[in-house]
């Protein structure tokens, strides 16, 4: 899914994707697409938690 999405963002775009819900020890985790995504985005990128309101 990670290089699906560094393949279509263009100048100009947003990415906002969210975390996958895991347990209290694991919280401060992201998972894999997300972890990509921060290493190698060329757009701004927003990570919502699931379990934000």
């Amino acid at each position: 899914a990670a290089d699906e999405l560094l393949a279509a963002v263009g100048p100009g775009d947003l990415l906002v994707i969210t975390t996958h819900g895991q347990g209290a020890a694991r919280r401060w985790q992201m998972g894999r697409v997300a972890e990509k995504l921060l290493g190698h985005a060329s757009a701004p990128l927003v990570l919502i938690r699931a379990d934000s309101p």
